[in-house]
């Protein structure tokens, strides 16, 4: 294995898909490609008017996209890692696999997702 200079890791490629690096704030940067794909159960309720409710729901979700984590500031003591952040380097793709009236109203469900996506 080549040997990195001291105090930086320049790249590690885990499966051509993962990169890892030393921040100059002595931290680490790992990128990660997530492809998450959940079932869950969410019911929603929303109220038109006093008598006109309608129900819907989320059956299932799929997220992927590049994540980003920081592990930073590094310390000489226990714990080593002071901070965690973490979040997607651009908006990641997502899918709602709806139920109820969401399903069948194509406005409804494509104003959700944006609204989820912005």
């Amino acid at each position: 294995p080549r040997k990195a200079p001291h105090n930086f890791i320049h790249r590690v490629d885990l499966e051509s898909r993962h990169a890892c690096k030393m921040t100059k704030q002595a931290g680490i940067q790992i990128d990660v490609d997530v492809n998450w794909n959940g079932n869950c159960d969410i019911i929603l309720q929303a109220t038109m008017s006093k008598n006109a409710k309608v129900t819907f729901g989320v059956q299932s979700i799929k997220l992927s996209g590049r994540m980003n984590i920081l592990l930073s500031p590094l310390t000489t003591e226990l714990p080593i890692i002071s901070a965690v952040q973490f979040g997607f380097t651009n908006p990641p793709d997502i899918y709602l696999d709806f139920t109820g009236a969401v399903k069948v109203i194509n406005v409804v469900k494509s104003s959700l997702v944006r609204v989820i996506q912005n």
